[in-house]
């Protein structure tokens, strides 16, 4: 069961289709953190609005999760190419270790993208600009700071 959840996570990882549904998350989390203020000031924390986003944005990762394991599953079982390890691993084996690997991209895509999120959300609040124009200019003065560090 480990070989095939470890496989089967490696082999969804590297798919177009993934890299699209990630990128595409990313960037959904990405845009969100950008206009966190403004998400604030109309939410207050107290409004449906955000509610109904955060939680389409987590059914929305199941549901393409979900979409991309079945298709490796078919895929398995139209070429037979499942048969082969059939009478070595039990069928409940290689349904739990699909179910968990579906399991772990999910919570790995909706981590990857919180995370993307309340970097960008902290960085608006923070530093008051966007992470692109942020960014550089923190490396900016860290190399400064390391320069002068370095010249004593």
């Amino acid at each position: 069961m480990k070989t095939i959840f470890i496989d089967e996570l490696r082999r969804s990882l590297l798919t177009i289709k993934s890299m699209i549904i990630i990128v595409s998350f990313l960037g959904i989390a990405f845009l969100v953190g950008k206009y966190s203020e403004v998400i604030a000031l109309v939410a207050e924390g107290k409004s449906a609005i955000v509610t109904g986003m955060f939680g389409g944005f987590t059914l929305l990762g199941a549901l393409f999760s979900f979409m991309l394991y079945a298709s490796n599953l078919t895929r398995e079982i139209e070429t037979e190419s499942i048969r082969y390890i059939t009478p070595y691993v039990s069928r409940r084996n290689i349904f739990l270790g699909k179910f968990f690997a579906m399991t772990v991209y999910f919570f790995t895509l909706i981590f990857f993208s919180l995370l993307v999120l309340f970097i960008t959300a902290l960085c608006q609040i923070v530093w008051k600009a966007s992470i692109l124009q942020s960014v550089p200019k923190r490396v900016g003065h860290l190399v400064q700071l390391l320069f002068c560090v370095y010249q004593k």
